[in-house]
Order: C-alpha cells, then sequence, then structure tokens
C-alpha cells in the first residue's frame, strides 16, 4: 500500500529535470541579452548619425541638439533645447560604463567630444569610441570567453 507523498526517488527524479531544464534555457537568455546589447548599441550609434546631420545642427545655432544620459534611469535623451528628439531605455541585462562627462553637445562648427561608452552583457561588451573632430563613433564588439 502506498503512503502520502513522494519518495526520494521521486523528488530525486524532478529535481535532476529541473536542473537539466535550467542548464538548457541559460544559453538562450544570454544570447537574448547579447542580442539586446548589439540592438541597442546599433540604435544609438543611428541616433547619433541622424542627430548629428541637417535639419537638427543647424548653421545659424538655433538648435543645438545634447545627448544627455540619465545614469540612475537608464536611459539617455536627446534634446534640441527643451525639445526633445529621441528618449530610449536601455534594456534590461545590459549593464553600461560611461564617463562622468557622458554629454554630447552637436555643435555645427566642433565635435569637441571624446571618450568612451562601454556597455556588455555577460562577457560580451560593445565600446563606442568618440574621438575629437567627428560625431561618427568607432564601434568595437569583443566576444568573451
Amino acid at each position: 500500500m502506498r503512503q502520502d507523498g513522494y519518495t526520494l526517488i521521486e523528488t530525486a527524479a524532478v529535481l535532476v529535470m529541473l536542473a537539466l531544464l535550467l542548464l538548457m534555457a541559460t544559453p538562450v537568455v544570454r544570447s537574448m541579452d547579447r542580442l539586446a546589447l548589439f540592438d541597442f548599441a546599433e540604435v544609438l550609434v543611428s541616433d547619433i548619425a541622424e542627430v548629428g546631420q541637417a535639419p537638427y545642427v543647424a548653421t545659424d545655432a538655433s538648435c543645438v541638439p545634447r545627448l544627455r544620459w540619465y545614469i540612475k534611469e537608464r536611459r539617455y535623451q536627446i534634446a534640441c533645447g527643451m525639445t526633445p528628439i529621441v528618449s530610449r531605455v536601455v534594456p534590461e541585462g545590459v549593464d553600461m560604463s560611461l564617463p562622468t562627462n557622458s554629454e554630447i553637445v552637436f555643435s555645427h562648427t566642433a565635435a569637441t567630444y571624446a571618450g568612451q561608452w562601454k556597455f556588455y552583457s555577460g562577457t560580451t561588451m560593445v565600446t563606442l569610441k568618440f574621438r575629437m573632430g567627428t560625431y561618427e563613433p568607432e564601434v568595437l564588439h569583443v566576444e568573451g570567453k
């Protein structure tokens, strides 16, 4: 006659199956974070390229766009004066490392920002390197082990 409850073997079998399911799902979650990282970096570079050109950057300085990071809110905003052009949130699973001066002013006369922005997820990292004289960042993808 059977008692109420599960035997030790039944409990162990369920735990083994749950562990196997967790092991199979982990790479999928990591690859989704990796895709979110690449998509986010691509959109950020596209936003920078778009706003760095006319009509946003006016020669008469009537509109001087700024890209500003709001680190605690995990988002950036590109605005012309007080008028927002675009605002995007950093996806969950993507971490960022920004310098203390994390604002770009898109002046028509000179690109005076230089620095690196790093975004990473797991062992994958995307670095945007800005050089003086250009708003087009060099994009470096580094795959970890």
